[in-house]
């Protein structure tokens, strides 16, 4: 039997069920979303638990195409098809809007503003059909041309993700489903880089307008490692639902529980680590779910395994954030880390 690859370095889920590489199933997390009341969740959790290609199977799960393509043949092989049709026949009904701020790593506020312009015009261009009908006309059509051209005035930017569930909502005649990658990294970025401020006002302007009481949403999903304070992004909004590691809502979604990791070193004829891998990356609890794994670690256990075990997670960000705010701590913070 020939073993599926591994996705080292691949979060796009449609890649990965196409390749037939190794995945394990968390499409219950859509089950999870779908039962939920929330119209806005922020869930939080550490780098490289799986958050990128969680919400790219959202996306797969929910789009419906220009092309009208039918992604159903994505999901039925995995358990949320197995739970009948009032989930099933949520796939590929709804317009999305997809952006991830988790390349917005930059040294200063003005190369922050290109790079964001960048990003909103990817998906702005994703959507250019919509400028071939009647749903976007007049003022809207030169703000919707000059966001793909980059070229828009900072106000339009900041409107940006309410005008585009708009059009979208026009277009389709069918609310939005939004999706928002690694909201934070750009914020954690000007933090430590002095451009603080500017960020975060943009982007209580773009979230707050976009999300807040807007009637074209369906749901929103947002992902992030930080929860950063609802005083400072998220004030405007009273439909937004926050998921920590201290929630036990999606507690099992993110990361690989012990029987995901037992699965996969069986699969992979590597059953004889399961405790050297036991001690050295299990730990995380979320929630009431213990034991649980980082993805990151496991999977590059799995592909170099001949290379025994090591740290795979250690060196995959920086630290400076917690130096930096341990270094300004008083004396009562710094003995609680110590006792942590």
């Amino acid at each position: 039997m020939k073993l599926k690859t591994l996705p080292i370095g691949q979060s796009d889920f449609r890649e990965i069920i196409t390749r037939k590489q190794f995945y394990v199933d968390k499409s219950l997390l859509l089950k999870e979303l779908l039962d939920s009341g929330s119209l806005v969740s922020l869930i939080v959790r550490p780098r490289r638990f799986g958050k990128t290609t969680n919400l790219s199977m959202i996306r797969e799960f929910f789009e419906k195409h220009p092309n009208l393509e039918n992604c159903a043949y994505l999901f039925q092989d995995l358990q949320l098809w197995k739970e009948g049709c009032e989930y099933t026949d949520h796939c590929g009904k709804y317009p999305v809007v997809f952006w991830t701020l988790k390349d917005i790593k930059e040294s200063n506020w003005e190369n922050c503003v290109a790079r964001i312009k960048i990003v909103l015009a990817e998906e702005y261009s994703r959507h250019s059909y919509l400028l071939s009908g009647d749903s976007v006309t007049g003022q809207s059509r030169v703000d919707f041309e000059n966001i793909i051209n980059r070229s828009a005035d900072i106000s339009v930017y900041k409107n940006a993700l309410k005008n585009l569930t708009g059009y979208l909502y026009n277009h389709y005649k069918q609310k939005v489903v939004v999706l928002i990658d690694e909201y934070d990294t750009p914020i954690h970025e000007a933090y430590e880089r002095g451009y603080y401020t500017n960020i975060v006002d943009f982007l209580r302007a773009f979230l707050g307008t976009g999300l807040k009481d807007n009637p074209c949403i369906e749901r929103a999903v947002i992902t992030g490692i930080l929860r950063i304070s609802k005083e400072s992004i998220f004030s405007d909004l009273n439909n937004f639902d926050v998921y920590t590691t201290l929630n036990d809502k999606y507690s099992d979604k993110f990361g690989l529980t012990e029987n995901e990791v037992w699965s996969a070193l069986e699969y992979y004829g590597l059953d004889s680590y399961k405790e050297g891998v036991k001690d050295w990356y299990n730990g995380y609890v979320f929630g009431e779910t213990k034991g649980i794994y980082n993805p990151w670690s496991i999977l590059n256990f799995l592909h170099k395994s001949s290379e025994g075990l090591r740290p795979h997670w250690v060196n995959t960000s920086s630290n400076l954030l917690v130096k930096k705010l341990l270094t300004n701590a008083d004396s009562v913070a710094k003995r609680d880390m110590e006792l942590l």
